[in-house]
């Protein structure tokens, strides 16, 4: 072999060699990274976890309430009639029109059973206001999941408001 053909094959074997360090340093990089990542994901659900532990009175405390004071399911279509009725009912003892009353429907739970109604009400904006509060107050275990209101051009005072109510109940029992 000349000189010549000595140096060629050493910067060829030199380049080979810097061309392999740097993929394996690339690697080991990404490695790294994804450690870290690792590791900051492990900690933030070791943060979570900790905080739900020390929380763990409060959510046994809740979980015994609701078993006291949560409704029994009386019925898919009873359920709906009832709570229709009652946020009619209730809409009108407020002073407020009602139209377009609706059952509606929603993902079924294995943490509870629930009926939910749309209802559409027309009426001052205090007046809506404060059925919007009421038909939530005590221990009725409602949740307005949806409110659109709408400004009457007519009268600024009035509004149109459509409301979907969900109203929880116990879960189903199976045994």
């Amino acid at each position: 072999m000349t000189f010549r053909e000595k140096i060629l094959g050493l910067g060829t074997a030199v380049i080979l060699v810097l061309a392999g360090l740097s993929f394996g340093l690339s690697q080991v990089k990404q490695w790294r990274s994804s450690v870290s990542s690792r590791a900051m994901a492990i900690g933030l659900e070791e943060a979570e976890a900790e905080t739900l532990l020390a929380e763990k009175e409060l959510w046994d405390e809740r979980a015994i309430y609701l078993d006291a004071e949560l409704p029994d399911f009386p019925g898919r279509g009873e359920a709906a009639s009832t709570l229709l009725s009652s946020l009619s009912d209730s809409a009108k003892t407020a002073g407020l029109e009602v139209t377009s009353p609706r059952v509606a429907e929603l993902d079924p739970s294995p943490y509870y059973q629930s009926s939910t109604c749309q209802i559409r009400v027309e009426g001052p904006f205090e007046a809506v206001g404060r059925w919007v509060v009421a038909i939530q107050e005590g221990k009725s275990f409602r949740e307005i999941r949806e409110m659109k209101l709408t400004g009457d051009k007519k009268e600024k005072s009035k509004v149109t408001g459509t409301v979907l109510v969900v109203q929880y109940f116990r879960p189903e029992v199976s045994l």
